[in-house]
């Protein structure tokens, strides 16, 4: 064989090495982080939805808070 063709065998062997070892890295990153960014999205969503739980149980209390202080004030009239 050609030298020249040797030559370009073993660049093209080195490309495709280079390319195997940065698809094994990167499946590897996917399959070590994937499951804690697809679980921080889950727990996001909890918080948030917590949050507006947290918001509507204010609004009751508010609600609660200023019936009993016009009770309260209507008793104090009377």
């Amino acid at each position: 064989m050609d030298t020249g063709v040797l030559e370009l065998v073993q660049k093209i062997l080195w490309a495709t090495g280079f390319i195997a070892v940065g698809g094994t890295l990167a499946l590897v990153f996917v399959l070590m982080f994937a499951p804690s960014l697809f679980g921080a999205k889950a727990i996001q969503k909890q918080l948030q939805a917590m949050g507006e739980q947290l918001e509507h149980i204010e609004r009751l209390l508010e609600k609660t808070t200023a019936s009993t202080e016009a009770k309260s004030r209507d008793d104090t009239k009377r």
